[in-house]
This record gives structure tokens, sequence and C-alpha cells, in this order.
């Protein structure tokens, strides 16, 4: 019957592309019952996720594991549109499609679903469905049992632990628990667990009574059942005991497992011996304790034939005050006792003695151990509770009043604990209530009474919803969070593993009615309200967009009617989507390949004739093709009618690397999702021929069109707002050489683009691993840190050669992940614009480490930054060695006379460094001396000598290099060749004045420097300049100059002093000109 309803079922899901497709069922009138379905080619998703567990493979990347669940999502939605709910959603159902298949998941085994909509069967098969018959061919005399799920067990859990194993062996187990006829306990919702209980409880079956073991007939001891309870008694007081044990488990309340037992008679404190208090027949009384170890299930014993405190897996309290643990006296236990606890038991003892005049033993000096008190101290009619607490504790009751409570370590494994009783000492006989009250005796009835009517109330409400689509929704929940964080095994809460152990003792004890079961009560509403935070337990690795979609699911499951639950597939489904941009692939999608669905090469130029590209093919199609570049014969796979998701791209991929790929010339995309991976776009651009790779790779792989436009291509052909809006420019940009991004504000259209660091985040995820684009002019855009931030760690690996980034409001903050890439060996950038930002001394020092390490960068463009003298001595000891940069830009900052002059400086250890512009830098007299001192290498005489009218001496060639000379740079000695190999010096705009110029040039005139370029405008030089001009241009200057910008520089042209210095060179220079020289 279950096979032919399964079948049914099947048949109602033939049009669902990921359910197992049937080949043939002959239906439900042939007398013989089969089914042939579609054999499957993969692997179960289980086994996926136990190899990467195991170390065998690797974990499963975001988009993979997005795209699997997005598929798993959609079968289970298709399932619900048409009335199916699965009820037993787990890894080892669901089946990974082996590839190129287009189809990534298969979902099997519907032999517990349940069909609502019966109007989609045959006549004849709906009878099968009826609630009545369903519950008729599921009712096995021996119910549902826990077993090993072997579809996804790994080999280390290939059996049900035992109750006495301890709750780290059934944690392993839980997640691959199976409950025959019911589902997987891990993935079944807290509805799905009520509906369980609910239907398989047995309210005719009597909740176990506690009563105890038989005794053998050669013990000191006497069991009987008198009034509804066990009694036990002790024959004579020897020096001989024997514990009792109970012969089911103790039951179980909210705060742990409970038991108590009532004084019925005691001996005569003059019958025992005062001073052997180590012995049964010593002034003691009687031991309460718990075992793990059961009684003979075969004769009906106790388990083992010793003294309480001699048990192994034991917990036991008594005799005089004494606690002991796995069979050893515990001599310090941490004792929480409430303050007065034992002297107000005194107190009441010794009121009851009073009221029975019997005051015999009140002044007994009782031998009293670590509790403080002896349990010799009770009198007859005393109920002794013994609470085993949740929390790891031992507590112990005296007529519903706390005594003692002592840590009991492992005693929390919310497995089944026997009761231990020995009589020994005073105690005579005792009765065992065989329905215990519950911690606090009758005090606490109407607190626990109200708490247990909560607990029937939840299970209640989640009860009508135990077969709703949701039931399949969590289930996939759980799926979702082991896939986004395959690398890691399902972390199991202590709750689950209360309720696994609870139900496997339910079950053992017939299914008993769960509102009177306060075992199973306990658990099941603890899960309930608990199982809305798995996420915290189990969710701990995952990213928090996943996390929080994952926990909006969850929420549901305890009755939670936030309007941010999630409870349908299609919310999952779509929540997913916006965070992982996998959506499921159409039919159509999986044909759009073929070569009867692709668009033909001949339609495809008619509709782009205006391309450069199919242009010359049609001028050289008759000349016969290029091997390299001809597409003829070939057809465009247009996708331009789809969003293009993760999944859609997964499936891009494995078509372009199959075989079915090679009738595709070309292919055409417009739009993609949001948020789809870098790294999945990256591997997309990877199959297309594109600029900048091996030109070996290229041959066979397809030309990328985007809309109407082909790549690559030398400039971005559309603004990158556009590409942005269409989610493409991280496939896009990696086809094109050069971007340049218009400036925020000085376009209409750049205003509708987000810019800012939303902006940089689209441009970095274009530059990782972007083999193509060279240049990147990205100034004006308001990318502040965070985008720098973001360009900087997505620069490191590209081959960008032109960076600029100018005027984009960045800070020391934002440059340092910038510095940090360039700062790594392979980096290719050579040019960076950095203009016009804030980045202050602090970031002028994070750009001088990086050049002392890079290789590559030889322009670097710094104007306007802020930057101060200890900036700018950091940038001069840096140049000392680097060998690479040729232009620095520092203009427009306050590099004072420090800055300067290390910078100055640095040049002489620089055979590399051509260009330095320092202008408006407020430079004065003293930095101009200083400069002047630098670029002469410490050969300026003062200054009044330079002034003077140049001796006769033999002419020396210009450009000639000085001797060596050792300089001391950075506290070490190093030789260098005097003067500086500047070709270009811009002084322009500071304050230098008349004889801070005349310095510079007077310094020029001796040095053999290598500059060419000089730009002094706007410094207020004057005569002494003039003069100082007249003798750099002189025969005996080691400097010849090309260009020399002295504009307004008014005090020049006082008293004609310029015009006067150079018509001392007149005559000499006119003698040389009629010699012909």
């Amino acid at each position: 019957l279950d096979f032919l309803r399964e079948c049914c079922i099947y048949t109602v899901l033939s049009d669902v592309s990921e359910i197992q497709d049937v080949i043939h069922f002959p239906g439900l009138s042939d007398g013989l019952a089969y089914c042939v379905m579609e054999l499957l080619q993969g692997r179960l998703l289980a086994q996926h996720l136990e190899s990467i567990r195991s170390g065998q493979e690797l974990p499963l990347p975001s988009h993979d594991a997005a795209e699997i669940c997005d598929a798993l999502l959609h079968g289970i939605e298709s399932c619900h549109n048409r009335g199916v709910t699965h009820l037993d959603i787990k890894p080892s159902i669901v089946w990974e499609v082996a590839q190129p298949a287009g189809v990534v998941v298969k979902i099997l085994d519907f032999g517990l679903a349940m069909l609502s909509n019966l109007s989609l069967l045959p006549t004849e098969a709906r009878h099968f469905f009826r609630p009545a018959s369903v519950m008729i061919s599921s009712a096995d005399s021996t119910g549902p049992r826990l077993e090993v799920d072997d579809g996804s067990a790994p080999e280390h859990v290939q059996h049900v632990p035992n109750a006495s194993d301890g709750s780290e062996a059934w944690h392993e187990f839980v997640p691959y628990a199976q409950l025959s006829g019911v589902g997987s306990p891990w993935y079944m919702s807290p509805s799905r667990w009520c509906g369980f209980a609910s239907n398989w409880q047995r309210k005719a079956i009597p909740q176990p009574e506690l009563h105890l073991c038989t005794m053998p007939a050669s013990v000191n001891l006497w069991v009987e059942k008198q009034g509804g309870e066990d009694v036990a008694g002790i024959k004579q007081v020897t020096p001989i005991s024997t514990a009792l044990q109970g012969a089911v488990s103790a039951p179980r309340f909210p705060e742990g497992a409970f038991f108590e037992v009532v004084v019925r008679k005691v001996w005569p404190a003059t019958m025992l011996s005062i001073e052997d208090s180590d012995s049964p027949a010593g002034l003691v009384g009687l031991a309460l304790g718990f075992t793990r170890l059961p009684p003979n299930e075969r004769t009906g014993l106790p388990a083992l034939n010793e003294r309480a405190k001699d048990w192994p897996q034991s917990w036991v309290v008594g005799y005089n005050g004494r606690f002991y643990q796995n069979g050893e006296e515990v001599t310090a236990p941490l004792n929480e006792s409430p303050h007065f606890s034992v002297p107000e038991f005194r107190r009441r003892r010794a009121q009851k003695l009073a009221l029975a005049g019997a005051g015999a033993d009140a002044n007994v000096d009782w031998p009293v151990g670590c509790l403080g008190w002896s349990f010799a101290e009770l009198l007859r009619d005393d109920v002794v509770g013994l609470l085993a607490e949740d929390g790891g504790y031992l507590t112990v009751y005296v007529n519903g009043r706390i005594v003692s409570r002592v840590q009991a370590d492992g005693i929390n494994d919310f497995g089944p604990l026997f009761p231990l009783v020995e009589l020994c000492g005073m105690a005579r006989e005792v009765g065992v209530p065989p329905r215990p009250v519950g911690p606090g005796g009758e005090e606490a009835q109407d607190e626990r009474l109200a708490a247990k009517e909560m607990q029937v109330e939840l299970i209640e409400t989640l009860l009508p919803r135990s077969t709703s689509p949701y039931a399949d929704v969590y289930s996939s929940a759980l799926i979702a969070m082991e896939i986004f964080q395959s690398r890691h095994r399902p972390a199991v809460s202590p709750v689950m593993v209360k309720l696994l152990m609870a139900t496997q003792l339910w079950l053992h004890q017939g299914r008993p009615s769960v509102a009177e079961h306060n075992g199973m009560l306990t658990a099941l509403s603890e899960w309930a309200a608990s199982s809305r935070e798995q996420t915290t337990n189990s969710g701990r690795y995952l990213v928090p967009e996943i996390e929080e979609v994952i926990r909006r699911v969850l929420m549901a499951a305890g009755g939670g009617n936030s309007p941010t639950c999630i409870k349908t597939a299609q919310e999952f489904r779509a929540a997913l989507n916006e965070r992982t941009a996998c959506s499921h692939v159409s039919q159509e999608f999986l044909r759009s390949h073929q070569p009867h669905q692709a668009e033909s090469m001949h339609t495809l130029k008619l509709k782009r004739m205006k391309s450069h590209w199919l242009q010359s093919h049609e001028k050289k199609a008759a000349h016969g093709p290029d091997p390299a570049k001809a597409v003829v014969g070939g057809t465009n796979w247009d996708l331009t009618p789809w969003t293009l998701s993760s999944s859609h791209i997964r499936r891009v991929l494995v078509v372009l690397q199959s075989q079915d790929s090679r009738h595709i010339a070309s292919v055409s995309i417009s739009r993609l999702e949001p948020n789809v991976p870098d790294e999945l776009q990256l591997r997309l651009a990877e199959c297309f021929r594109g600029p900048g790779r091996n030109s070996s790779s290229q041959q066979g792989k397809p030309y990328l069109f985007f809309r109407d436009g082909q790549l690559p291509t030398d400039v971005c052909p559309v603004p990158l707002a556009q590409l942005a809006e269409a989610n493409v420019a991280g496939i896009v940009l990696h086809f094109v050489r050069r971007v340049e991004l218009t400036p925020v504000g000085m376009d209409g259209d750049s205003r509708s683009f987000s810019a800012g660091p939303a902006a940089a985040r689209i441009v970095a995820s274009a530059l990782r691993g972007n083999a193509a684009l060279e240049e990147l002019k990205a100034n004006q855009q308001g990318f502040g840190n965070d985008g720098a931030d973001a360009i900087g760690r997505a620069s490191y690996g590209c081959s960008l050669r032109r960076l600029e980034l100018a005027r984009n409001g960045i800070t020391e903050a934002g440059i340092h992940a910038l510095t940090n890439a360039l700062a790594k060996p392979g980096s290719t950038l050579v040019h960076l614009e950095l203009s016009g930002n804030e980045l202050g001394c602090v970031g002028c020092k994070h750009i001088s480490e990086m050049l002392r390490t890079n290789k590559s960068i030889q322009f670097l463009g710094l104007q306007k930054n802020g930057i101060g003298p200890d900036g700018a001595v950091d940038m001069g000891e840096a140049l000392m060695s680097n060998c690479i940069l040729e232009e620095l830009d520092l203009g427009r900052n306050s590099v004072g006379y420090a800055g300067s002059a290390a910078l100055a400086g640095a040049t002489r250890l620089n055979a590399v460094l051509r260009r330095l512009n320092l202008q408006d830098n407020n430079l004065e007299l003293t930095a101009g001396t200083k400069i002047a001192e630098e670029l002469s290498a410490g050969m300026q005489k003062d200054l009044e000598g330079f002034l003077d009218p140049a001796k006769d001496a033999p002419l020396k060639s210009k450009r000639t290099s000085g001797n060596p000379k050792s300089y001391r740079a950075t506290g070490q000695v190093q030789d260098i060749h005097i003067g500086s190999k500047l070709e270009s010096l811009n002084l322009r705009h500071n304050l230098l004045g008349s004889l801070g110029g005349a310095s510079v040039l007077a310094a020029l005139q001796v040095s053999a420097t290598s500059i060419t370029e000089l730009n002094l405008a706007w410094n207020d030089l004057g005569a002494e300049t003039a003069r100082a001009i007249s003798l750099m241009l002189g025969n005996n200057s080691q400097c010849i100059l090309s260009s020399l910008d002295l504009r307004d520089n008014k005090n020049l042209g006082l008293g004609a002093a310029l015009p006067r210095a150079l018509a001392r060179l007149a005559p000499t220079e006119a003698g040389q000109e009629e010699s012909g020289e």
C-alpha cells in the first residue's frame, strides 16, 4: 500500500524537474505492483558532505552551496504547489546530479509524503490517501523505533547508543538518527515532533510506576507491596548491607530525575555502635543515590550486590552526611545548600520530637560528614527526596525542603537514572511512592501544574501544523546550514540530545500519554521553545547574510508569528536569492544553447551591421576564414532574454566546458542578478576571448557580446553607471583596457549612478584577477576610505598600470590597503595619481614604506594632500632605497625646510628620479639655501663667492660627474656620485626670495646635475638672482638649461637687473659666433 501511494505521488510530480522521473507505472489494476524510474548519475548530498567533513574534498564554495539550496527549494516549492508535502527532507534523500545535466538535484523517497489535493489522482487511487488508510498502513504493533540512517551516517556511527552510554555518544548519533516510519529527528520541526508524539502515544498504557527490584532471599532485606507502594525493611542490624535498586528509571520532572522515600520505622540509637560510624551497624542513617547501570532485565535483580557507596556510575549521599561519586568518597564537594538549611532542618526536627514527647536523642552527638548533618537524624514519617538536577547538582529534600545541594559531575547527561536505596544504621523500614509529586512536595505542586498546562498548550498549538508544508521548509533550512558551512559537522544542542534520549525512554516504556509522561513532555516543550535559536548553536560559521535568512525560517518553528518569519519555500528561496544571486533555471534556458535554439550567425550579422568586427569578417569571408577569428557556421548563444543568476552562470560554464559548445561562436548577455560572486564572474570571463591572455589559450573560445557591443575592446563601451545597473561590471571590465569615470557632478548621467564607496566596490569586483584592464581613471568619485580600501584589496594580482584616484576624500586610513597591495611582489602599477586627497603625514608614511619595496611605480602624484615636513622626510628616506620612481609630484603641500632638504638630498642617492615638483609649498630663503646645498653635494661656498665675477679658468665640459664622495645618510656611510640626476625641478610659487633663488642657481652652476628644466616663477626674485642667472649661463657653468621659467618675479625687472646681468655674456657669445663656435 505504501509503495502504491508513493508511485501515485511520483506521477503527480512528473513535471517537476527536481523529482526523479517515472519512466513507467502500469497503475493499480495489473495485479503486479512495479515502477520503472530514471537511472540517476551522481551521489547523495549526504555522501558529498561526509567526504568534505572527512577531509577528502574541499568545502563547497558559496555559489555552489547557493545553487544546491536554490534547486532544492525550487523542487520543494513545486511539490507544495501541487499539494505534496514530503515530510522527510534530509541530505540522504537529496541526489546531486552529475553534470552536465542542467538539473542540479533530485529529491527522492516520497514514502512518508502527504497529498492534500486528491483531485490530481485517479478516482480509484484516492482512497489510499484517506487519513484512516494512512494510519492503518503505518500502524505497526511495535511502533516506531530509533535507528541509524544508513544513507548519511559516517563510519563511526553504526548503532543506536545505549541509555548508559552517556550524552557524548548521543551527541554524535543525533544528526544521523532515524525514527522508523516517521522521519529523521534532526530534521523534524517542533510541530512534526508534536504530531509524532500525539499520533503514536497510547493513552491506555499506564504511566510507569516506580518500584524496587526483587531481592535474593540470602540478603538481610525484605521487599513487599503495601497499599500500592513498595516497602523495604531490614531484618536485623548487622555490619553487612546491600543497596536496593529501582526496577525502572526515576521519573523526570522539569528540574531533573527525582524519587523519594518515606521513613516508616527506625531503630533505637542504643542498638547501634557509636564507635564504628562507617559500619552499617554504626550510628548512621540510610543512603540514597542514582546509578546509570540498569537492573538485570532477565532476572529482575539489581545490577550489583554491593553497598550503594561502592556502585560504579553512581552518585550517593547519606550515612552520616557523606557524598560518594562513582564508588569513591568526595570529601569536599562544592556545596551550594541554602543558608541555614541544616539549622532549620534540626529546628523542625526538634519541634517534631517535642510534639511527640520523645526527646531522648536530642542530646546525641551525631557524627557528620561533608554535608554538615547525618541521615541518622531522620525521624519516622520523614519524606526524603533526591533530585538529580539537569544543571549538574544532587539535591536532598526532607519534608519538601532543601537540606543539601552538592555538585555532582556527569549527572546531567539526560540519560535514565535508576534509584539506589541502602538501609543501614537507624533506617529500619522505608516506603517508595510509585508516583512522587516532585521536588518541593505539595507546596510546589500548584506551580508545577501551571507549568505543565503551559507545556501541554504549546504542544496542542503546534500539533495542527505537523504535516503542513512548513515541515519541509524547516528541514531545508537545516540542510542549508550544513551546505553553507560544509566543512563542519552539525553542532547538536543539549536540548536536542535530551529530547532524543527522552524519546528512547518513552518508546521503551510503551509510549504512554505524553501529557502525563514528565520526561517526554518536558523535553518536547523545551525543544519547541528553543528550536528557533538553532542558528546560535548550529550556524556559528555562517556568513551573517545567510544566517539572518535561516534564522527567520526557524523563528516560525516554535509557533512564532512575527512579520519577518519565513514560512514557505517560495519566501525562503526568494530571501536566499536576494543574498546569493542564485535562482532556478528554466527548461527553456537549459535548451537555449542547442543548435536549433541558438541564433544563427547570419541573423546576428543583420542585427549588428555597425559592429566593426562583423564588417571586417564580411570582407574576409570571400578570401576564406581566419582559423583564429572566423566564426562562419557558428551560432550565437543569445542569453539576453534572461537575467543571469549564479545558477544560470554555472550552467553556462558547464556547457562551454563540454563538447556541447563546439558550435557556439559567441555568447550575448545583457543583465546579471545582484550579488553574483566575483569568483564566478571571473570564471565566466575566462571562457571567452579577451585581451592580455595567452594567444594559444584563446583557440576555440567564443566571443562575448554585451548587448550590441563585441568584446574585447580598447575603451569601455558604455558608462559604468549602465554596467552597474545591469550588474555586469565584473565581467565586461575584464575585456577592456581603459576605463575613465566621469567626475561626479560634471555630467547629468553620472548623478543617477550610485557613486562613492558603492561604485568603488563595483570597480573593485572587476579588478580581481583582471588581466585586461590597464588604465583606470576614477578622479572625483567620492570613493572615500571604504572605496580606496576596496580597490586596494582588489588591485593585487591584476594587470593595472595606471590608477588615478585624485580628489576622492581618501585619508591615511583608506590608503593603507592600497599601499599594502603595491608593496607585494608582482605589482604592475606604473602611474599612481592621488592628488587632492587628505593623506597627511601618516598617509605619506604608508606610501613611503611601500616605495621601499615596490618595483613598478614610476610616477607618483601627491599634490594637495596636507603633507608636512615629517611626511616629506619619510619620503626622502624612502627615495634613497627606491630605484624605480622617476617622477614625484608634491606640489601644494607644506613640506617645509626639513622636508625640502630631505627630498633634495635624496636625489643625490637616487640615480633614477628625474622630475620633482615642490611648487606651492611656502618654501622660504632657508629652504632655498638648503636645497642649493644638497644639490651641490656639500661643495657650496658662501653666497657672495658664488656671485663674484667668474675668474679666468680652463673651460670645463658641462655635465661631467664629480669624484665619488662619502655621504652620511640615515646613519650609514654610502659611496655616491656627487650631484643630482634630476632633470626637472619645479619650485614655482614659493617664498624663496632673491637670495634663495640665487642659491639654487649658483648650486646648479658648480654641481654636476642633469637639470634641464627649472621653474622659479612667483618667487619674488631680484638682482642677486639675476646675477646668479648670468653666471649659471656662462661658459664655466656645469648646467645647461633648456627651460627656465621666471614669470611673475617683478624685482627682476627693477633697474633692468636681469638685462644688465645678461649683457655681460653678450661679447663672449658674439666672439664665439664670429669664430664659428
